[in-house]
């Protein structure tokens, strides 16, 4: 089944299209050729093309078929490896291993170790050698020493310091001359100054007529750029193209739109009167702004 796109605005407005633009064909000509052409040259009838039985073929030398010859063996031998020749087998060499350890470390029923160092150097018996007992001054205050100490070296005995002030030479500074000051001119007379002296050069005066000094005055009239191609061919503006678009407008009522709903119609708010106490105070202030009487304001109940 079809589908019907027709709308009610596309059929109530269809609309003004422009015709469509015919393109312009070229008419036949009135002036045809009649009879036979001859279309024979002179240099068609003096060079005519000869007819082979086959067609040449471009002649191509054979190609030289390329040989490969077996080379030798290369003798890669060296006399390293002449000398030290490979062992048979790929024995891997075993790694390293460390020392074995000296300390025998048994055990017997009664959970004791013996050990090579325990064995060896066995100890001394701490009842029949007793520990020394220190040397160290035990108790009483610090006292600083009242003696300096001595600090002199071979070294400071031997390489003293000298004094130096004495042997100090001061530097001779050079006096000034008492000769006065001449403030003369520097002579800056050369060779190539005195034989290649700079000549002047003279305007040169140029002979010409006296003309008389004229104020420009610019012509009044406008200067006619008009050319013949402008006047003959004369521009023509293409008016713009309207739109075929219907102007929108609103659908104008004159009957008043109803706004209410089901829901506002059938949910409406509970009014409940306001407490005494409160109405006493609302009517208190608005009888100091003026007004004689208030009537109950009705509150929304929850």
């Amino acid at each position: 089944m079809e589908r019907d796109f027709t709308t009610t605005t596309k059929s109530a407005y269809p609309g003004a299209y422009q015709p469509k633009e015919q393109a312009v064909h070229r008419q036949d000509d009135s002036l045809k050729p009649e009879g036979s052409m001859e279309h024979s040259t002179t240099h068609n009838d003096t060079y005519k093309k000869l007819e082979l039985n086959s067609p040449t073929q471009r002649f191509r030398p054979p190609k030289a078929e390329a040989t490969f010859e077996d080379r030798p063996r290369m003798e890669h031998e060296t006399q390293t490896r002449r000398d030290f020749k490979k062992h048979e087998g790929n024995h891997v060499p075993r790694a390293a291993e460390p020392a074995p350890v000296t300390i025998d470390i048994t055990y017997d029923s009664r959970r004791q170790f013996e050990t090579e160092q325990k064995s060896k150097y066995p100890g001394y018996d701490v009842r029949e050698f007793e520990v020394p007992k220190s040397f160290k001054r035990v108790g009483g205050k610090y006292e600083l020493p009242s003696v300096k100490m001595e600090t002199v070296t071979s070294q400071k005995a031997d390489f003293k310091p000298l004094d130096l002030h004495g042997a100090h030479v001061a530097p001779i500074h050079n006096q000034g001359t008492l000769q006065p000051k001449v403030n003369a001119k520097f002579d800056d007379t050369t060779t190539n100054k005195v034989m290649f002296k700079e000549h002047k050069v003279e305007p040169r005066l140029r002979h010409y007529d006296f003309v008389e000094k004229q104020v420009y005055l610019p012509p009044s009239e406008r200067f006619g750029n008009l050319t013949t191609t402008q006047e003959t061919f004369v521009a023509k503006h293409g008016e713009p193209v309207k739109s075929y678009r219907p102007e929108i407008k609103a659908i104008e009522t004159e009957d008043t739109r109803e706004f209410g709903t089901q829901h506002r119609d059938t949910y409406k708010p509970l009014l409940r009167e306001i407490c005494p106490s409160k109405a006493y105070l609302l009517a208190l202030q608005k009888s100091t702004a003026g007004e004689k009487q208030i009537p109950p304001i009705p509150v929304p109940t929850n």
